[in-house]
């Protein structure tokens, strides 16, 4: 099957949409983690707690400086942003110190719509709430809430029932690296300014 670009589809507005709780469940309860580490768990715990506080605070440049753990708290587990850092910044085991970067809320922009299917095309925004622990007795300090865009969904792909939304674990672990030596305004003015609006197509690729 061939086809042709349409015209993108833009739609201004952002709908707040939240993840099926039933993936969560497929590893337990809440904040139980298939994979994940007691450790792991045990820091994640504590920051979703600090959610409210880091809504609170708001986005406040920071500058990372311990080993990192990235958590879905919608999945209950390790945020796939965690592999894609480098395994020298990743925390795994011990008491620390740590910063948790908790993935929270996400919020949903369609910008195109696929020429066959007829599916949307959506661009997501992820609230990331950042904490830090000094060790595993620490209460732990909320640093910053930041927002994440995700990459744009494909501009092409084989033909599928459902929609597309774009990946926001690439952009998330490319932030937190950029955090050694950027401010979060700094890295998020790049972000934004590569961000693009292209039409959309389905087919075989």
């Amino acid at each position: 099957m061939t086809d042709a670009c349409i015209t993108l589809v833009l739609n201004g507005s952002i709908a707040r949409r939240l993840s099926a709780v039933a993936v969560g469940l497929l590893c337990g309860s809440l904040l139980w983690s298939c994979g994940a580490t007691d450790e792991q768990r045990a820091f994640a715990q504590k920051a979703i707690l600090k959610v409210p506080e880091c809504k609170d605070i708001g986005d406040k440049p920071f500058r990372r400086s311990n080993r990192v753990l990235v958590w879905d708290i919608d999945g209950k587990s390790l945020h796939r942003a965690q592999d894609l850092i480098d395994s020298s910044l990743r925390y795994g085991r011990g008491t620390g110190p740590v910063t948790v970067f908790v993935v929270g809320a996400r919020r949903s922009q369609q910008v195109g719509t696929y020429s066959v299917s007829g599916q949307p095309a959506y661009r997501e925004w992820v609230d990331v709430c950042v904490v830090e622990f000094l060790d595993s007795a620490d209460a732990g300090n909320v640093t910053s809430m930041h927002e994440v865009v995700s990459l744009d969904p494909r501009q092409s792909r084989p033909v599928q029932q459902s929609p597309e939304h774009g990946d926001p674990a690439p952009p998330i672990a490319d932030w937190i690296r950029s955090l050694a030596g950027r401010s979060v305004a700094a890295f998020t003015s790049a972000v934004r300014g590569r961000v693009s609006d292209v039409p959309r197509r389905d087919g075989k690729t």
